[in-house]
């Protein structure tokens, strides 16, 4: 039987750096966000995605030193950092987005499959 196919569209917002004291004007919304770290070479590589209801709570969780995700702490507390943002009205289309990313990127940071809604659709991700 053929999973039955959905696009979901993130537009991704400009490029904060990810430090304490940045997340003035975050929505405070749901979406799906990245870590993007700069690299020797000075290319930024996505290390690490997420989603949830709030992004600015996100935001300012990571960054907490109680972060257990010890690869995501270690890049935040060591590395320049970028974070964007794409919003994303949806529970379900934000889990799909996060399960559908990692799936196309395995992201160092994400240390396990992201779980997906459950709705059991083929997901196609297009990133603006």
């Amino acid at each position: 039987m053929l999973k039955q196919k959905i696009t979901i569209r993130l537009s991704w917002s400009a490029a904060r750096s990810w430090e304490q004291g940045n997340s003035a004007g975050l929505p405070e919304r749901g979406g799906v966000y990245e870590l993007r770290v700069l690299q020797q070479d000075q290319t930024w590589r996505r290390r690490y995605v997420g989603q949830g209801s709030d992004i600015k709570e996100r935001f300012e969780t990571h960054l907490a030193a109680s972060e257990p995700n010890a690869c995501l702490r270690g890049y935040l507390q060591s590395n320049a950092c970028r974070f964007r943002y794409a919003l994303v009205s949806s529970a379900d289309d934000r889990a799909d987005a996060e399960q559908a990313l990692w799936d196309k990127w395995h992201h160092k940071c994400n240390q396990v499959r992201p779980v997906g809604s459950g709705r059991g659709y083929d997901v196609d991700i297009v990133e603006e």
